[in-house]
């Protein structure tokens, strides 16, 4: 009878004839071969301390040490520890923007020790980590465009809202203005206000045990019934909605006469 196993580096279940379930195995199969090749894990170490991969989950739900680029930031107190499982032998990039040295290594072994703002290549052989490159200052990955669009067909009704569940950290530029490779918010309506102006605010919102946590705005589109549109973003600097949290397009608390079918887009990145 066939049986199956799991891959030598990643340990990610192989499929097998008798199985059951093989469209979740090759779900589960594909996300890690895509984070072990091009992913990110972006951790805050502000807390300090030691940081154990094999103990950290990233948003798609698998470990976070299988993805290739390990991404430090926050603001520790001290140098921090960055635990790698010495059974999975693997490359890493690790991207230290935290403001301290950043030590790379496994439960035993030889470490790698990476200063703050640096760029390094390492391998763990399964015994040591190593360095496989020297550290390049300043060549952090760049950030990766994400658009949020966002509509509704018609009038929108009194307090109506579009909410979006983030699976990442998506960060929007000062006033939603071009900026770290996101696009500037473009937009329009297809029937402008009446009289005055008409304010979409746009909030996060935390997530807690699935449940839905208060709202805080982190900035506004301003449509007036000139035609003319304003982005802003709280105190006119960026704003981040963390991973797991939802970004709403909050409409006005009163139903203006005319104003219809707006259609506007944020440029975002993570």
């Amino acid at each position: 009878m066939p049986t199956y196993g799991t891959t030598p580096n990643l340990g990610l279940t192989e499929v097998g004839l008798t199985q059951n379930n093989k469209v979740t195995t090759l779900d589960t199969m594909a996300e890690g071969f895509d984070e072990a090749i091009a992913g990110t894990y972006s951790q805050n170490v502000t807390a300090g301390g030691t940081f154990t991969l094999a103990s950290l989950t990233d948003s798609n739900g698998q470990p976070a040490w299988m993805n290739v680029r390990q991404k430090l930031t926050g603001s520790p107190g001290a140098g921090i520890n960055l635990v790698v499982p010495l059974s999975n032998p693997r490359f890493y990039i690790v991207d230290n923007q935290c403001g301290q040295n950043v030590t790379i290594k496994g439960t035993t072994g030889t470490t790698v020790v990476l200063a703050t703002g640096n760029v390094q290549i390492v391998y763990c052989d399964g015994t040591n980590v190593v360095a496989v490159t020297a550290p390049t200052t300043g060549a952090s990955a760049p950030p990766v465009p994400i658009d949020i669009p966002f509509s509704i067909k018609g009038k929108p009704a009194a307090s109506d809202y579009i909410n979006y569940a983030f699976a990442h950290a998506i960060t929007f530029p000062a006033n939603f203005a071009s900026a770290n490779n996101a696009a500037s918010a473009v937009g329009g309506m297809g029937a402008l206000p009446t009289t005055g102006s008409w304010v979409i605010t746009i909030n996060k919102i935390p997530v807690s045990g699935g449940v839905l946590g208060s709202a805080t705005a982190i900035g506004t589109i301003t449509v007036t019934s000139g035609g003319s549109i304003t982005y802003a973003t709280t105190g006119g600097t960026a704003q981040t909605v963390p991973a797991g949290s939802i970004c709403q397009a909050s409409y006005p608390l009163s139903q203006d006469a005319t104003a219809a079918d707006p259609s506007f887009t944020l440029g975002g990145t993570r």
